[in-house]
């Protein structure tokens, strides 16, 4: 089982919030450990605890996770070199449950993810500053970075990786949107 890394976008934290305690309470419905309430939809993809996840936007970007992989693409992109980027972000899911929440279900996600942070603005800006033309440029510099040897990686699919995240981050910006990174085991 590997981790699963995805990149969101949306207005705000109390989005990212309201669709990730959505996710987590239809998991735990479907481990048998939350009892049924309500029906949320209308359709067949209806949920008995909303959208969760489903409702934002998100692109996948597994591997993103590893120490220093993104500090290593961001310092790519900068022209600086990688231990010198730090990647602002800010735990905000999962949130700390309350007793009620912990005695209904009986566990936490704090304990066992997955796990959303914001990402600073700044690091957005910098992925969607990334054109098409610089990004065999990025993707090479990135692909000399001791964290990325652990993966099996071409350099034609780190530049694909570099163009998927660019125009993701540009679409964020373009919207006003924050960037989110979701890592789960």
């Amino acid at each position: 089982m590997g981790v699963i890394t995805d990149f969101l976008r949306a207005p705000d934290d109390v989005v990212i919030v309201r669709a990730m305690d959505e996710e987590w309470k239809q998991n735990l419905f479907e481990m048998g450990l939350l009892a049924e309430t309500e029906q949320v939809g209308e359709d067949e993809n209806w949920s008995y605890h909303g959208e969760g996840l489903r409702v934002l936007d998100r692109v996948s970007a597994d591997g993103m996770y590893a120490p220093g992989v993104l500090p290593a693409l961001l310092g790519a992109a900068r022209g600086a070199t990688p231990t010198s980027v730090l990647v602002g972000e800010e735990l905000v899911w999962p949130r700390r449950p309350t007793a009620d929440e912990l005695d209904a279900a009986g566990v936490s996600p704090m304990d066992s993810g997955p796990w959303v942070t914001r990402l600073d603005d700044d690091v957005r800006d910098t992925l969607a500053d990334i054109t098409d033309a610089d990004a065999p440029r990025v993707a090479a510099k990135w692909g000399e970075c001791e964290a990325l040897r652990a993966f099996d990686t071409s350099c034609e699919e780190l530049r694909d990786a570099v163009m998927l995240l660019a125009g993701f981050a540009r679409k964020a910006r373009d919207a006003g949107d924050r960037l989110y990174r979701y890592v789960s085991l």
